[in-house]
């Protein structure tokens, strides 16, 4: 499927309170021209390591 191609940056943060937990977040933009079902988009995260 010719040009279906989307280009996206994304910006986000990453907070470590303790050594084995991580939290996290992100905004996702598109910048190419073609957005399909991508208008923007925001990603959380939790982990934690044992």
């Amino acid at each position: 499927m010719g040009g279906a191609n989307i280009v996206t940056g994304a910006y986000g943060l990453k907070y470590k309170p303790r050594s084995n937990i991580e939290i996290g977040a992100c905004y996702e933009i598109p910048y190419s021209q073609r957005h399909d079902i991508l208008q923007d988009r925001v990603t959380v995260d939790f982990i934690i390591r044992y």
